[in-house]
């Protein structure tokens, strides 16, 4: 079973994500925040095959997290799907080039994060 971090700063969000991919059998964990995922991935035996994260969070938003991730883990990589409120082109531009996945603009639809989510398990 795929394991799945969950990374968004909104209770109600974060678990209506939570439910929807256990309601499909992902093994998920979630955070609160960009410095909890980077601490768990230093201490973890087992990485996850994707990270669904909020890109505006505090502590560490979801840009700096997936640069700090990337930089610890050197030529292993994570598939990441960001969310955002923002459709803003130019934070869409950023987070394509520093490779993340998919970018899902809030509110989503729970078919078009299942897509993305199945898209990227099944390419990783």
């Amino acid at each position: 079973m795929a394991l799945i971090f969950v990374v968004e700063d909104n209770f109600d969000i974060q678990q209506a994500i939570k439910e929807l991919l256990i309601l499909h059998s992902y093994n998920v964990k979630c955070f609160n925040n960009g410095k909890e995922v980077f601490d768990h991935i230093i201490r973890a035996d087992q990485l996850p095959s994707l990270i669904i994260s909020d890109i505006m969070m505090p502590i560490m938003d979801g840009i700096t997290m997936k640069s700090e991730i990337d930089n610890h883990l050197d030529d292993r990589s994570i598939p990441f799907i960001f969310m955002s409120a923002k459709s803003d082109p130019d934070i869409m531009e950023k987070t394509k080039k520093i490779g993340v996945v998919s970018y899902l603009v809030k509110p989503f639809r729970a078919v078009h994060l299942l897509d993305a989510v199945n898209e990227n398990i099944n390419n990783s």
